[in-house]
């Protein structure tokens, strides 16, 4: 009988060596490109330490803050801070001036008597009580008047500033014994003619356009001049004598005085300040009671004028230092009128000849 041969396959014989070999090879190669392949990918997170390689992967790490090393204390940089130095202000010495005779500008011996008196500072009245000037003016009125003064005075006043001395012009504004007797139109009136005061003299009108003008015009020369103050005395209208003999009207006018002496220092002080040239007024105690006066003067217009204070006091009377203090007024713009210079005191102070 023959051999069926339907139900059985072709025949499996047993591996060798030489089939294992190369399994084991294959395998290892794929081993080695894993290894390989991993090493490539993983070089960014392989940490040599002293410890040995350390593989830190990011979603394995702990979230931890950084540790923050300590500066070596043998290694520390100190960046010192320089304050920059504040300027140092000098302040100037206090005014201590004296009052000399204008005679010794044209002697040459102001500056010594200034140096004997102890002052720092010269006065000079440069217009009198009778209206007479002390130096040349060009103002017409003046030469019209007979009150001009001497050129020799002008030259006197230029070498002066060449020596660099702190001069004061004073000047008697309104209280003049000669103007109003030339032209009657700028005067004082009374029934009988000129209005004169406790002392006799005439006054010019404060509430007069020309006669503000004519004032201001010589102080605007002072300064010219070289004069680095300007105090005004009789600034304002009379106080003292018989004011009820005044004849009222436009040149005297008891609802206008205050408005017209602050027309007159607010144009003088417009006037001198591109010169560089101080306004000061004289302060008589009896100029001042806290209320308006009849010299139209009052202690709001002096705190609003910012103009150095110089103070004279009487027995008998408010101090005015205390009513300006008193009223806001800066104790800087405060010059104590005084018969003798002291040198150890502090205080502004101005010795004037009575």
């Amino acid at each position: 009988m023959g051999r069926s041969s339907g139900k059985y396959g072709g025949y499996r014989g047993r591996r060798t060596l030489t089939d294992l070999l190369r399994i084991i090879a294959i395998i290892l190669g794929v081993a080695v490109i894993l290894v390989l392949a991993g090493l490539f990918l993983a070089q960014d997170y392989i940490v040599y330490t002293d410890d040995g390689i350390r593989l830190e992967l990011p979603f394995l790490a702990d979230k931890e803050e950084p540790v923050k090393s300590s500066p070596d204390p043998n290694n520390i940089t100190v960046k010192e801070e320089t304050k920059e130095e504040e300027p140092v202000v000098e302040t100037a010495p206090a005014i201590k001036a004296v009052q000399l005779p204008v005679s010794t500008l044209l002697e040459g011996t102001a500056q010594t008597l200034m140096e004997q008196a102890g002052a720092n500072a010269l006065i000079l009245e440069m217009k009198g009580q009778d209206g007479s000037l002390a130096w040349h003016s060009d103002q017409n009125l003046a030469e019209e008047a007979g009150v001009n003064g001497d050129q020799a005075v002008n030259d006197a006043l230029q070498k002066l500033e060449e020596q660099g001395i702190y001069t004061v012009a004073l000047v008697c504004c309104f209280r003049d014994d000669s103007i109003p007797y030339y032209d009657t139109d700028l005067a004082l009136r009374s029934s009988g003619g000129n209005w004169r005061d406790e002392l006799g003299f005439r006054w010019m009108s404060p509430g007069a356009q020309q006669a503000r003008d004519y004032v201001t015009a010589l102080c605007e020369e002072l300064a010219g001049l070289g004069f680095d103050e300007i105090l005004l005395e009789s600034f304002a209208f009379p106080t003292q004598g018989d004011l009820g003999r005044i004849v009222q009207g436009e040149a005297y006018d008891p609802d206008r005085l205050t408005d017209q002496v602050r027309t007159f220092l607010e144009g003088m002080q417009q006037m001198l300040a591109p010169k560089e040239a101080t306004l000061a007024l004289r302060i008589q105690a009896d100029d001042l009671t806290g209320q308006e006066e009849a010299g139209g003067l009052n202690l709001q217009m002096l705190k609003d004028i910012k103009a150095r204070l110089w103070l004279e006091e009487e027995a008998g009377q408010t101090a005015p230092r205390q009513l300006l203090t008193q009223a806001g007024i800066e104790e800087e713009r405060l010059v104590e009128i005084t018969a003798e210079l002291n040198q150890d005191s502090q205080i502004p102070q101005g010795c004037l000849s009575s």
